[in-house]
């Protein structure tokens, strides 16, 4: 119930939209061969979508939560840009597996 009275009643659809980023994030992204430059990419542009969707459309009611979860979304894009330089740096596209 909490979450429905957070939202603006007209944006009761951006719970959807949350559990398709969550579901992008964690599901999507094991389609990717795991820790190459792709799979880091793509969770880029998925972080940087919903970073655009809760800036552009605003779904809570309190300025507060807003701000709060559009700051959510920068560290989350962030996040994934502090794991992708070590790799871009390096010039390596596959994780080092052991032998």
């Amino acid at each position: 119930m909490l979450m429905f009275c957070l939202r603006v009643p007209s944006d009761y659809y951006f719970e959807v939209v949350e559990c398709l980023r969550r579901i992008s994030l964690t599901g999507l992204l094991v389609f990717y061969k795991d820790g190459t430059t792709a799979q880091i990419v793509f969770a880029a542009i998925i972080a940087l979508t919903s970073l655009g969707a809760y800036g552009l459309l605003s779904p809570y009611r309190d300025p507060a939560v807003d701000y709060t979860a559009t700051v959510a979304q920068y560290m989350l894009f962030l996040q994934v840009q502090v794991v992708a330089m070590p790799r871009i740096k390096e010039g390596r596209n596959d994780r080092r597996k052991c032998v």
